[in-house]
């Protein structure tokens, strides 16, 4: 979700809160869209490496919680109208979004029987392709100027899931794997 909602949400984003003209600054824009989906991007690396070794170092289940801590402390960061703080929240949520899917499915292969682990992981990556095309969906449930009077909300909800997950893993997720 977090990658494809820029899709829609970009040029308003940019045009009307941002306050650029597409007219005399479309160079900028185009560059200001591809450098923060670069950030996205080069954030979910960083996130997949970094977890992938910290796994080995502290555990999965510390890993799991710091990635949702970094998801919901690190989210705030959309409310700012900075194009530097949106960097900045592109890249958290990069490094989020990296952490959490290499852990994701090791976590379902190692604590799901061997009989149903793959309908798990089948199941979590429905569901993760689901909310990217979720995303992609926003611009024909909502118009422009819906989406820039609530850009903050469609930016900070997954944070809300995030915190869910937080609350809800105790009881599903009760032995430690290493």
């Amino acid at each position: 979700y977090s990658l494809a909602i820029f899709n829609p949400l970009a040029d308003p984003l940019f045009e009307q809160v941002y306050q650029i003209n597409p007219k005399t600054d479309q160079a900028k824009i185009d560059n200001y869209k591809g450098l923060i989906n670069m950030v996205f991007s080069v954030g979910a690396l960083v996130g997949v490496l970094f977890s992938n070794s910290l796994q080995d170092r502290i555990g999965r289940r510390a890993v799991y919680y710091l990635s949702e801590a970094v998801a919901i402390l690190g989210t705030p960061l959309y409310i700012f109208v900075n194009i530097n703080l949106l960097c900045a929240a592109r890249f958290v949520t990069g490094f989020y979004s990296g952490m959490s899917t290499s852990l994701g499915a090791i976590i379902i292969g190692e604590m799901m029987p061997n009989s149903v682990c793959g309908v798990g992981n089948v199941m979590a990556y429905v569901v993760l392709t689901l909310f990217i095309l979720v995303g992609y969906l926003t611009q024909n449930l909502m118009t422009g100027e819906q989406m820039i009077a609530n850009f903050r909300m469609l930016l900070m909800w997954p944070a809300a899931v995030s915190l869910l997950k937080v609350l809800l893993t105790p009881q599903l997720l009760r032995t430690d794997t290493p």
